[in-house]
């Protein structure tokens, strides 16, 4: 009512400048106020939380407020929620409650997703998974397979995520879960834009927006005009996105939630400055920056310092342009590598703390084995000595010795039993790691949509891999490389881990689109961040970029050739003879052009299978024979092509140990 007056009250005032200046004072004075009681609303609700937790008399209601708290603080202060997650979890697992445990994991995986921790998000977010199909909560696992899509659409594997997303649809659908189908639909429709299939998206935002609208769900309102407004945005239609991200600001102050208002004030500055009001594109920027830093969100920090450079850059003040820019980079690398590097280090250490205290468990029963015998030898020795007294001692003594044996017995057995327990769990803990690495390779549905004749033989020598295969779009471009890094086993599989990051951060952040200069690219990051004692980790490998725009094929080769054969000739392509790594060669990748037609079938292979021991010899089987074996099956089927070559590996090896991993991927034009 105040503020109706007030403007009222302007009327009397002639200079029109000034009735504009007073009135956003006071729009701006209102704005503030109404924000921050929301705010005192929501400090107040975790103060109560907290001093319940001061006086809380039992650890299930201690359980209670860890879960509310985690779950409160993961948009606030993502350091708080994962220490009230970790809370969560242990709680859980002393009191036996898997479905409160499921909290814990969210609440965590959604802060490190926030953090840009994309890794270890994506395994809590499995762990979930794994825990609510095995207790059967259906809606627990509809709600982890949503939150899985949205990280691997985070990945840029958004085919992936569509499929994890549309399992979450189903069975929200079969629950009558209104406010789940809501969420699936934001989630749904970012994917399909993602992949610009813009009417797809626009049919499932709207289908979610109804929803909201019934329900007066302002939260997922703001989502709807945001994701709406980018993908008109996408498309060019700038006032249409300028209108619907203004709606989506008005309705996230309206909700009071802090992230999303820091996001819309972004998005509506941009479109601001777009229209030419650098100051006002500036200020909200400046809003949304002030509350990114108070979340801890390095996501858009990043990404609102990386705006704010453009913005001094295009009004032609380099200073602030140079720092915003400086500024984003510094987050960046902070998502991108000091996260990702220490979710690396920690499932490495967990690796060697298991492998060690296996070491530790097998002297300790070493050792009681051996105290036990002397203990029985001096028994024997006592007990002769007393026979020769009297024999009903002697008697006795012999009872008591096969009691002891009896007994070292049993605790050999729960030694061993111990022991196989424990290798059991570094045997579940390597085939977690499997699942996390292939989630990173290259789906079959993406290379299907690509690649519509083709094959991948891929076959680690353990249960992860140094080898890998890797694809990606960008500007109507294909790219699709197997490589071979450096180790196998658990140490090979961490470094394909970090070689396929660095393979989307040159092409997905980067931009970077030729061959050679991606290969380059890749090196200069292994070497500032692996390589600085002399290390020579990397890869070998073969990268093709399929330019659907000319119909070319250009391709960078580290040390592997690529084969093509034509016309039932076998032509094997030049390469570079160095590593995608620190070696004694500092030139740069060259990029070549392959010169192949429709009916020629194009080989990409590491150096596994040529490795191999085996034959009646137990000799190598070298790339001579690979390639003969390729040529004399490459008329066939490509599914006949890879089972003839598993057939071959496998009777060439016989009853010998696989040496390397194996992967070999064709492509019929």
């Amino acid at each position: 009512m105040v503020v109706i007056l007030f403007f009222l009250s302007l009327g009397s005032l002639k200079n029109r400048n000034l009735k504009i200046v007073l009135a956003l004072l006071v729009c701006f004075s209102f704005l503030t106020i109404t924000a921050k009681t929301k705010s005192n609303n929501f400090k107040n609700g975790i103060d109560s939380l907290l001093s319940l937790r001061k006086t809380a008399a039992t650890d299930e209601i201690k359980l209670d407020i860890f879960t509310d708290l985690a779950w409160m603080y993961r948009h606030v202060s993502t350091k708080i929620a994962k220490l009230y997650s970790d809370s969560t979890i242990i709680f859980a697992d002393k009191l036996h409650k898997p479905n409160i445990k499921w909290y814990g994991l969210n609440s965590k995986a959604e802060a490190l997703r926030l953090e840009g921790n994309l890794v270890e998000a994506l395994s809590l977010h499995q762990q979930a998974l794994l825990l609510a199909e095995a207790d059967k909560l259906r809606i627990k696992v509809a709600h982890s397979c949503n939150n899985i899509g949205i990280v691997l659409r985070e990945q840029k594997n958004h085919n992936g995520a569509i499929e994890y997303t549309e399992k979450a649809r189903k069975i929200y659908i079969e629950l009558n879960d209104t406010n789940g189908v809501i969420t699936v639909c934001i989630n749904l429709g970012n994917s399909y834009r993602n992949l610009e299939k813009y009417e797809e998206a626009n049919t499932v935002y709207l289908e979610g927006l109804k929803l909201s609208l019934i329900k007066n769900d302002l939260l997922t309102i703001g989502k709807f005009y945001t994701n709406m407004g980018h993908g008109a945005y996408e498309q060019g239609q700038y006032a249409k996105a300028k209108e619907l991200y203004y709606k989506s600001l008005i309705t996230f102050e309206r909700h009071g939630s802090l992230s999303e208002i820091a996001e819309a004030y972004a998005n509506y500055g941009y479109m601001v400055w777009m229209d030419g009001d650098v100051k006002s594109g500036l200020t909200y920027y400046q809003k949304a920056l002030a509350i990114n830093r108070e979340t801890g969100n390095n996501w858009r920090l990043k990404d609102v310092y990386s705006y704010m450079a453009e913005l001094y850059l295009a009004n032609k003040d380099f200073k602030n342009a140079y720092y915003y820019a400086d500024s984003a980079r510094k987050y960046k690398d902070i998502i991108f590598n000091e996260e990702n590097a220490r979710s690396l280090n920690e499932m490495q250490e967990r690796f060697d703390s298991e492998k060690k205290q296996i070491a530790i468990d097998g002297l300790s029963k070493e050792n009681a084995f051996k105290e036990k015998k002397n203990q029985q030898q001096k028994l024997i020795i006592v007990v002769v000595g007393l026979a020769l007294v009297i024999s009903i001692v002697m008697g006795v003594l012999v009872y008591k010795q096969y009691k002891e044996k009896n007994k070292a017995h049993n605790v050999i057995a729960e030694q061993k039993e111990a022991l196989e327990e424990k290798q059991r769990e570094i045997v579940d803990s390597i085939n977690y790691a499997k699942r996390i690495q292939y989630t990173l390779l290259a789906h079959d549905d993406f290379l299907k949509t690509h690649l519509p004749e083709h094959f991948v033989y891929f076959h680690p020598k353990d249960i992860v891999s140094g080898d890998f295969y890797w694809a990606t779009e960008r500007n109507n471009k294909f790219f699709i490389a197997v490589c071979d890094s450096t180790g196998h086993g658990v140490p090979g599989a961490f470094m394909s881990l970090l070689n396929i990051s660095f393979l989307n951060e040159a092409v997905n952040e980067k931009g970077i689109e030729e061959p050679n200069q991606i290969f380059d690219f890749v090196r200069q990051r292994l070497i500032d961040n692996i390589n600085k004692d002399g290390q020579k980790d990397g890869f070998d490998g073969i990268l093709l970029c399929f330019d659907r725009s000319n119909n070319t094929i250009t391709y960078a080769a580290a040390h592997n050739n690529p084969i093509v054969i034509q016309n039932n000739h076998l032509v094997e392509l030049p390469a570079d003879r160095m590593p995608v790594g620190i070696s004694e060669s500092k030139t740069t990748f060259q990029l070549y052009k392959l010169n192949a037609q429709k009916g020629d079938t194009i080989y990409l292979y590491t150096d596994g299978y040529a490795d191999q021991f085996g034959g009646p010899k137990g000799k190598k089987l070298k790339y001579k024979q690979l390639n003969e074996i390729l040529t004399a099956n490459h008329s066939h089927s490509m599914h006949t092509q890879k089972e003839m070559l598993h057939k071959n590996f496998s009777a060439w090896k016989g009853q010998l140990e696989q040496v390397d991993d194996v992967c070999v991927l064709g492509i019929k034009l």
